[in-house]
C-alpha cells in the first residue's frame, strides 16, 4: 500500500498539474470569472468595500489625493489648476463613497441586524455621493473651483466700503 504522502510526491514527479480551482484559490482570485457584470456593478456601487477592485481603487485614490492636494494649492491661481480641480471633484466623492461603505459595513450591524437598515444606509450614501459629485462639478465648471473655494476660507475678508 502507498501512503497518501508517497502518492502526492509521485504525482509531482510525473508532472501532474494542479487543477485551476486550486491555483485560483492560492492566487486569491475566483476560479471561474466570479459573478456577472451586473452583480459586480451593484457590488461596486452599493458594497464597494466588499470587492477587491473597490478596495484597490480606494487605495489608489489615497495616493492620488496625497499628490493632488498639495499640487492644487501650489497651482491655484493659474489655468494649470483647472484639470486638478476637475480630478479632485471626481476623486473626493468616489473616495468618500467607498470609505462610507466601509463605515456602514463596520457599524450598521451594531445598531440593528436588519438587512433593510443596511441597504437603506447604502442607498442614502449613494445619493449623498451623487449630490456631492454634482455640487463639486458645478463649483468647478461655473464657480471658482474647489481649490480657490478652500483657499478663500483662509483669506482675510475685504472691508466693505
Amino acid at each position: 500500500f502507498f501512503s497518501s504522502r508517497t502518492m502526492f510526491f509521485a504525482a509531482f514527479r510525473r508532472g501532474v498539474q494542479i487543477p485551476t480551482a486550486v491555483r485560483a484559490f492560492r492566487a486569491g482570485k475566483p476560479a471561474h470569472g466570479g459573478t456577472s457584470e451586473t452583480e459586480n456593478l451593484r457590488t461596486m456601487l452599493f458594497k464597494s468595500d466588499h470587492s477587491s477592485a473597490g478596495m484597490h481603487i480606494y487605495h489608489k485614490l489615497n495616493f492620488a489625493l496625497i499628490g493632488l492636494g498639495p499640487a492644487a494649492l501650489v497651482l491655484s491661481p493659474s489655468a494649470l489648476n483647472y484639470p486638478v480641480d476637475i480630478a479632485l471633484g471626481i476623486i473626493i466623492p468616489l473616495h468618500s463613497h467607498i470609505g462610507g461603505n466601509d463605515v456602514i459595513t463596520d457599524y450598521a450591524h451594531k445598531i440593528t441586524k436588519a438587512k433593510a437598515f443596511e441597504n437603506s444606509l447604502r442607498i442614502g450614501l449613494f445619493g449623498v455621493t451623487v449630490v456631492t459629485f454634482v455640487g463639486l462639478l458645478k463649483l468647478n465648471l461655473q464657480g471658482p473651483g474647489v481649490t480657490e473655494t478652500l483657499k478663500s476660507f483662509w483669506r482675510s475678508k475685504k472691508a466693505d466700503k
